[in-house]
Protein backbone atom coordinates (compact mmCIF):
# COMPACT_ATOMS: atom_id res chain seq x y z
CA UNK A 1 0.00 0.00 0.00
CA UNK A 2 2.80 2.53 0.80
CA UNK A 3 4.63 1.77 -2.43
CA UNK A 4 1.05 2.43 -4.55
CA UNK A 5 0.78 5.75 -2.34
CA UNK A 6 4.74 6.65 -3.59
CA UNK A 7 4.00 6.07 -7.03
CA UNK A 8 1.07 7.86 -6.66
CA UNK A 9 3.02 11.29 -5.01
CA UNK A 10 5.20 10.84 -8.07
CA UNK A 11 3.16 11.30 -10.96
CA UNK A 12 0.28 12.98 -9.11
CA UNK A 13 0.40 16.63 -11.53
CA UNK A 14 1.67 19.61 -9.80
CA UNK A 15 -0.68 21.64 -7.69
CA UNK A 16 -1.69 24.58 -9.38
CA UNK A 17 -2.29 26.71 -6.20
CA UNK A 18 1.73 25.75 -5.05
CA UNK A 19 2.59 26.44 -8.41
CA UNK A 20 0.80 30.65 -9.04
CA UNK A 21 2.50 31.19 -5.33
CA UNK A 22 6.00 30.39 -6.84
CA UNK A 23 5.14 32.63 -9.40
CA UNK A 24 4.26 35.12 -6.78
CA UNK A 25 7.66 34.47 -5.01
CA UNK A 26 9.84 34.78 -8.53
CA UNK A 27 7.80 38.10 -9.29
CA UNK A 28 8.04 39.34 -6.11
CA UNK A 29 12.54 38.47 -6.37
CA UNK A 30 12.12 40.71 -9.89
CA UNK A 31 10.53 43.72 -8.57
CA UNK A 32 13.15 44.02 -5.67
CA UNK A 33 15.46 43.62 -7.71
CA UNK A 34 14.33 46.09 -10.64
CA UNK A 35 14.42 48.74 -7.66
CA UNK A 36 17.79 47.57 -6.39
CA UNK A 37 20.13 50.22 -7.77
CA UNK A 38 23.37 51.63 -5.44
CA UNK A 39 23.39 48.09 -3.50
CA UNK A 40 23.99 44.55 -4.28
CA UNK A 41 21.14 43.45 -1.87
CA UNK A 42 19.59 41.52 -4.92
CA UNK A 43 22.55 38.97 -5.27
CA UNK A 44 21.95 37.22 -2.09
CA UNK A 45 18.83 36.01 -3.38
CA UNK A 46 20.01 34.35 -6.77
CA UNK A 47 20.72 30.88 -6.12
CA UNK A 48 17.28 30.77 -4.47
CA UNK A 49 16.13 32.60 -7.32
CA UNK A 50 18.10 30.12 -10.08
CA UNK A 51 16.92 27.13 -8.29
CA UNK A 52 13.32 28.44 -8.19
CA UNK A 53 13.16 29.02 -12.10
CA UNK A 54 14.60 25.54 -12.60
CA UNK A 55 11.94 23.64 -10.81
CA UNK A 56 9.06 26.32 -11.71
CA UNK A 57 9.86 25.40 -15.73
CA UNK A 58 9.97 21.88 -14.82
CA UNK A 59 6.53 21.80 -13.11
CA UNK A 60 4.93 24.05 -15.45
CA UNK A 61 5.61 22.05 -18.54
CA UNK A 62 4.14 18.95 -16.67
CA UNK A 63 1.27 20.81 -17.13
CA UNK A 64 1.82 21.76 -20.83
CA UNK A 65 1.99 25.02 -19.73
CA UNK A 66 5.23 27.27 -20.57
CA UNK A 67 7.27 29.45 -18.28
CA UNK A 68 7.37 32.86 -18.60
CA UNK A 69 10.82 33.35 -16.72
CA UNK A 70 12.83 31.98 -19.45
CA UNK A 71 13.36 35.81 -20.07
CA UNK A 72 15.11 35.93 -16.63
CA UNK A 73 17.27 33.00 -16.30
CA UNK A 74 18.81 35.13 -13.45
CA UNK A 75 18.46 38.25 -11.48
CA UNK A 76 21.79 39.51 -12.76
CA UNK A 77 20.17 39.08 -15.95
CA UNK A 78 16.82 41.43 -15.27
CA UNK A 79 19.15 44.03 -13.20
CA UNK A 80 21.27 44.75 -16.20
CA UNK A 81 18.64 45.63 -18.18
CA UNK A 82 15.86 47.23 -16.29
CA UNK A 83 16.76 50.56 -16.62
CA UNK A 84 15.58 50.05 -20.31
CA UNK A 85 12.07 50.31 -18.96
CA UNK A 86 12.08 53.17 -17.18
CA UNK A 87 10.76 54.10 -13.62
CA UNK A 88 10.33 51.58 -11.19
CA UNK A 89 6.37 51.57 -11.41
CA UNK A 90 7.33 50.71 -15.09
CA UNK A 91 9.65 48.14 -14.69
CA UNK A 92 6.67 46.92 -12.22
CA UNK A 93 4.37 46.98 -14.31
CA UNK A 94 6.44 45.17 -17.64
CA UNK A 95 7.71 42.29 -15.02
CA UNK A 96 3.48 41.78 -14.25
CA UNK A 97 2.47 41.85 -17.86
CA UNK A 98 5.14 39.18 -18.76
CA UNK A 99 3.49 36.78 -15.87
CA UNK A 100 0.01 37.36 -16.67
CA UNK A 101 -0.92 34.71 -19.02
CA UNK A 102 0.57 32.36 -16.72
CA UNK A 103 -0.89 33.46 -13.61
CA UNK A 104 -4.27 33.38 -15.95
CA UNK A 105 -3.57 30.27 -17.10
CA UNK A 106 -3.22 28.80 -13.34
CA UNK A 107 -6.21 30.34 -12.21
CA UNK A 108 -8.04 28.55 -14.72
CA UNK A 109 -6.54 25.34 -13.74
CA UNK A 110 -7.36 25.83 -10.25
CA UNK A 111 -11.27 27.00 -11.04
CA UNK A 112 -11.34 24.15 -13.19
CA UNK A 113 -10.07 21.48 -10.35
CA UNK A 114 -12.60 22.91 -8.16
CA UNK A 115 -15.67 22.32 -10.18
CA UNK A 116 -16.06 18.60 -10.16
CA UNK A 117 -12.57 17.70 -8.79
CA UNK A 118 -12.13 15.09 -10.96
CA UNK A 119 -8.98 14.32 -9.12
CA UNK A 120 -10.57 13.65 -5.81
CA UNK A 121 -13.21 11.37 -7.56
CA UNK A 122 -9.99 9.58 -8.70
CA UNK A 123 -8.33 8.83 -4.87
CA UNK A 124 -12.13 8.22 -3.37
CA UNK A 125 -11.92 5.41 -6.39
CA UNK A 126 -9.17 4.25 -5.63
CA UNK A 127 -10.33 3.92 -2.17
CA UNK A 128 -12.62 2.47 -3.30
CA UNK A 129 -11.39 -0.66 -5.33
CA UNK A 130 -8.46 -1.23 -2.55
CA UNK A 131 -11.39 -2.55 -0.58
CA UNK A 132 -13.43 -4.00 -2.90
CA UNK A 133 -11.25 -5.83 -4.80
CA UNK A 134 -7.53 -8.31 -3.39
CA UNK A 135 -5.47 -7.44 -6.27
CA UNK A 136 -6.62 -3.58 -7.28
CA UNK A 137 -3.19 -2.49 -8.97
CA UNK A 138 -4.61 -3.00 -12.34
CA UNK A 139 -7.35 -0.35 -11.60
CA UNK A 140 -4.85 1.87 -9.56
CA UNK A 141 -2.32 1.75 -12.15
CA UNK A 142 -4.69 3.54 -14.84
CA UNK A 143 -6.18 5.86 -11.85
CA UNK A 144 -2.40 7.01 -11.70
CA UNK A 145 -2.12 7.26 -15.48
CA UNK A 146 -5.35 9.01 -15.78
CA UNK A 147 -4.62 11.78 -12.90
CA UNK A 148 -1.19 12.44 -14.57
CA UNK A 149 -2.63 13.58 -17.86
CA UNK A 150 -6.06 15.27 -16.81
CA UNK A 151 -4.21 18.78 -16.30
CA UNK A 152 -1.75 18.09 -19.91
CA UNK A 153 -3.56 15.91 -22.25
CA UNK A 154 -6.72 15.21 -23.46
CA UNK A 155 -5.85 12.42 -25.36
CA UNK A 156 -4.17 10.79 -22.61
CA UNK A 157 -6.96 11.26 -20.07
CA UNK A 158 -9.32 9.60 -22.88
CA UNK A 159 -7.29 5.98 -23.34
CA UNK A 160 -6.45 5.90 -19.75
CA UNK A 161 -10.52 6.85 -18.95
CA UNK A 162 -11.32 3.72 -21.56
CA UNK A 163 -8.93 1.37 -20.31
CA UNK A 164 -9.78 2.47 -16.72
CA UNK A 165 -13.26 1.10 -17.49
CA UNK A 166 -11.80 -1.74 -19.04
CA UNK A 167 -9.43 -2.83 -16.10
CA UNK A 168 -12.19 -2.42 -13.22
CA UNK A 169 -14.80 -4.51 -15.52
CA UNK A 170 -12.32 -7.15 -15.72
CA UNK A 171 -11.28 -7.04 -12.14
CA UNK A 172 -15.40 -7.53 -11.66
CA UNK A 173 -15.54 -10.57 -13.78
CA UNK A 174 -12.02 -12.02 -11.80
CA UNK A 175 -13.42 -11.10 -8.65
CA UNK A 176 -16.71 -13.54 -9.29
CA UNK A 177 -14.88 -16.44 -10.58
CA UNK A 178 -15.40 -15.95 -14.36
CA UNK A 179 -13.39 -16.09 -17.46
CA UNK A 180 -11.90 -12.93 -18.38
CA UNK A 181 -12.05 -12.54 -22.30
CA UNK A 182 -8.42 -11.42 -23.51
CA UNK A 183 -10.15 -9.81 -27.19
CA UNK A 184 -14.03 -8.89 -26.30
CA UNK A 185 -14.73 -5.46 -26.64
CA UNK A 186 -15.54 -2.83 -24.25
CA UNK A 187 -19.10 -3.40 -24.27
CA UNK A 188 -18.80 -6.79 -23.96
CA UNK A 189 -16.79 -6.10 -20.98
CA UNK A 190 -18.87 -3.95 -19.44
CA UNK A 191 -22.49 -5.68 -19.90
CA UNK A 192 -20.76 -8.90 -18.58
CA UNK A 193 -19.60 -7.22 -15.23
CA UNK A 194 -22.61 -5.91 -14.78
CA UNK A 195 -24.11 -9.60 -15.58
CA UNK A 196 -21.63 -10.61 -12.91
CA UNK A 197 -23.10 -8.45 -10.75
CA UNK A 198 -26.96 -9.38 -11.28
CA UNK A 199 -27.52 -5.49 -12.10
CA UNK A 200 -27.41 -5.67 -15.39
CA UNK A 201 -30.47 -3.45 -17.25
CA UNK A 202 -32.24 -6.14 -18.67
CA UNK A 203 -32.78 -7.68 -14.78
CA UNK A 204 -34.02 -4.23 -13.33
CA UNK A 205 -37.51 -4.16 -13.14
CA UNK A 206 -37.89 -0.49 -12.52
CA UNK A 207 -36.96 1.34 -15.30
CA UNK A 208 -35.45 4.52 -14.02
CA UNK A 209 -33.12 2.59 -12.19
CA UNK A 210 -32.79 0.61 -15.67
CA UNK A 211 -32.60 3.69 -18.16
CA UNK A 212 -29.67 5.05 -15.78
CA UNK A 213 -27.60 1.67 -15.71
CA UNK A 214 -28.01 1.78 -18.97
CA UNK A 215 -27.14 4.27 -20.18
CA UNK A 216 -24.31 4.63 -18.03
CA UNK A 217 -23.12 1.41 -19.71
CA UNK A 218 -23.37 3.47 -22.99
CA UNK A 219 -22.07 6.36 -22.11
CA UNK A 220 -18.49 4.80 -20.83
CA UNK A 221 -18.65 2.47 -24.29
CA UNK A 222 -18.00 5.67 -26.01
CA UNK A 223 -15.79 6.67 -24.17
CA UNK A 224 -13.69 3.54 -25.93
CA UNK A 225 -15.23 5.09 -29.17
CA UNK A 226 -13.82 8.38 -28.58
CA UNK A 227 -10.33 6.76 -27.76
CA UNK A 228 -10.25 4.90 -30.79
CA UNK A 229 -10.98 8.87 -32.89
CA UNK A 230 -8.78 10.97 -30.95
CA UNK A 231 -7.40 9.24 -27.74
CA UNK A 232 -3.85 7.85 -27.33
CA UNK A 233 -4.20 3.90 -28.46
CA UNK A 234 -3.70 4.24 -32.08
CA UNK A 235 -0.50 6.52 -32.28
CA UNK A 236 -1.70 9.63 -34.36
CA UNK A 237 0.18 11.48 -36.25
CA UNK A 238 -0.95 14.57 -34.61
CA UNK A 239 -3.01 15.86 -31.66
CA UNK A 240 -6.45 15.92 -32.30
CA UNK A 241 -7.79 18.49 -33.40
CA UNK A 242 -10.88 20.36 -31.07
CA UNK A 243 -10.21 18.86 -27.87
CA UNK A 244 -9.61 20.58 -24.87
CA UNK A 245 -8.72 19.55 -21.50
CA UNK A 246 -12.22 19.52 -20.68
CA UNK A 247 -13.02 16.39 -22.99
CA UNK A 248 -10.36 14.61 -20.88
CA UNK A 249 -11.61 15.90 -17.83
CA UNK A 250 -15.34 14.95 -18.96
CA UNK A 251 -14.30 11.13 -20.06
CA UNK A 252 -12.11 10.68 -16.41
CA UNK A 253 -16.02 11.59 -14.55
CA UNK A 254 -18.00 9.25 -17.24
CA UNK A 255 -15.05 6.86 -16.21
CA UNK A 256 -15.80 7.24 -12.20
CA UNK A 257 -19.06 7.00 -12.51
CA UNK A 258 -19.30 3.55 -14.46
CA UNK A 259 -16.32 2.06 -12.15
CA UNK A 260 -17.77 3.30 -9.45
CA UNK A 261 -21.17 1.68 -9.45
CA UNK A 262 -19.81 -1.36 -10.41
CA UNK A 263 -16.98 -1.59 -7.58
CA UNK A 264 -19.47 -0.01 -4.80
CA UNK A 265 -21.78 -2.71 -5.91
CA UNK A 266 -19.00 -5.64 -5.83
CA UNK A 267 -17.94 -4.08 -2.22
CA UNK A 268 -21.63 -4.15 -0.58
CA UNK A 269 -22.68 -7.62 -2.21
CA UNK A 270 -19.36 -9.30 -0.61
CA UNK A 271 -20.14 -7.56 2.73
CA UNK A 272 -23.85 -8.78 2.87
CA UNK A 273 -22.30 -12.37 2.34
CA UNK A 274 -19.55 -11.98 4.84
Amino acid sequence: MADDEERWSEFEPPDPEDLLEQVDRMAALLVQTGRAYGDDSWQRFERDYQRGVKNLDADLRRLGLRSPFVVWPSLASWHGTAKQHGSYAKRDAYVNDRLSQVRQQLQKRIADRTAGDPEAQLHQLSETADRAVREPGAVRQQLVRLERALGSDPGQAIGAAKNLVESTAKVVLDARGQEVPRSASLPALTSAALQALDVHPANEERRPVRDIISKAAAIANHVGELRNEAGDGHGPLAPPAGLELRHGRLAARVAIAWCAFVLETLEEQDSAEA
